[in-house]
């Protein structure tokens, strides 16, 4: 005998079963540190009793000093190099921070290295500071790039994608011609503070004829030139 099911009884679907998503994962240190080389800087920006200004700041400046003593003591032609390229890497990024300023943008960060904060104070509407690792430096312009999608409506009139193509073009090529500034002064510094000391030559007549205004004015065989 089997069970009949009336037109009345009616068997309720099972719900669709629930998609297993794992749980968003937090983005690693590393990652945050690709996507701001990626970037050209890091795209947060933090309130000012966040800025890495106290006494944690202040011992990695001194640990960072350390470091360049270091240096000195274990090879001062590397000293040489590593500030030479600190002082170009830091000269790269203020000419573009000074053109933005220039063509009114704003910037809101100016900081020498990558990565976590190692100190940091804030002048007006723009941070400085440095980072821990020493991958280059950067500028950060407001609307510069696709992280800064939301920006402030009182922004948007002073973000780099607002300007118009000359003021984003030399803003973009500021430290380009910053290295060409600096090329230009070296070569002023070698070639007037170095110079060349030159000997002047000794002059000596080794003939003169007989009947020639030379020889008329005075001028002997083995006579010297002196002025």
């Amino acid at each position: 005998m089997t069970d009949q099911l009336s037109p009345t009884d009616r068997v309720e679907p099972l719900p669709p079963p629930t998609p297993l998503t794992a749980p968003p994962v937090a983005a690693s240190r590393m990652d945050r540190i690709r996507s701001e080389i990626v970037a050209g800087g890091a795209a947060e920006e933090v309130d000012d009793d966040e800025l890495a200004d106290g006494w944690r700041g202040k011992v990695a400046m001194l640990a960072l000093a350390g470091l360049f003593v270091w240096l000195y003591t274990l090879n001062v032609w590397w000293f040489v190099f590593v500030v030479g390229l600190v002082i170009s890497i830091f000269l790269h990024e203020a000419g573009h921070f000074l053109t933005a300023k220039w063509t009114g943008m704003k910037v809101t960060q100016f900081f020498m290295f990558m990565g976590p904060r190692l100190w940091s104070f804030r002048r007006g509407e723009t941070e400085y500071g440095v980072r821990l690792v020493p991958l280059g430096a950067f500028v950060r312009i407001v609307g510069m790039h696709k992280m800064d999608a939301d920006v402030p409506e009182a922004d948007e009139e002073r973000t780099y994608r607002q300007k118009s193509f000359p003021r984003r073009l030399l803003v973009i090529s500021g430290g380009s011609l910053m290295h060409m500034i600096i090329a230009i002064c070296l070569l002023f510094v070698v070639y007037v503070g170095q110079g060349e000391r030159s000997i002047a030559p000794e002059v000596f007549i080794s003939n003169a004829e007989q009947g020639l205004p030379a020889e008329q004015a005075g001028l002997r065989v083995d006579d010297q030139v002196v002025s």
